[in-house]
């Protein structure tokens, strides 16, 4: 996998409040993302990526309005933490303006996407 980012090391992990576990197994968790990610949540989304231990986290962006170019990189620095790790991220519901947004970055074959 290529690198893209990298903040150094991940603070403790902050469980998030609407962190569904979707499997037993610690497979997958889904983090369900909703409205604006800008750089004023760019910290807060990072946080919600990161805080679960599954093999893979699941992003639902089907609530997500708008992505800037500080909540790309959130997204990527999550992907390379996670994939250091040897875990995964995936992305579902990717669609209208945040998907352009993947699309016209160039990032969206570093991402597993789901449709």
């Amino acid at each position: 996998s290529q690198a893209f980012w990298h903040h150094g090391p991940v603070p403790p992990a902050l469980k998030a409040a609407h962190m569904a576990n979707d499997d037993p197994s610690n497979a997958s968790d889904t983090v369900h993302l909703t409205g604006d990610y800008d750089i004023a949540r760019q910290d807060e989304l990072r946080s919600e990526l990161l805080s679960s231990d599954a093999d893979v986290v699941v992003a639902d962006l089907r609530d997500v309005s708008f992505l800037d170019s500080s909540a790309i990189h959130a997204f990527v620095d999550a992907r390379n933490q996670l994939t250091a790790s040897g875990r995964d991220i995936q992305l579902i519901n990717l669609t209208g303006m945040p998907r352009r947004v993947f699309d016209i970055t160039g990032l969206t074959p570093y991402f597993t996407i789901a449709e």
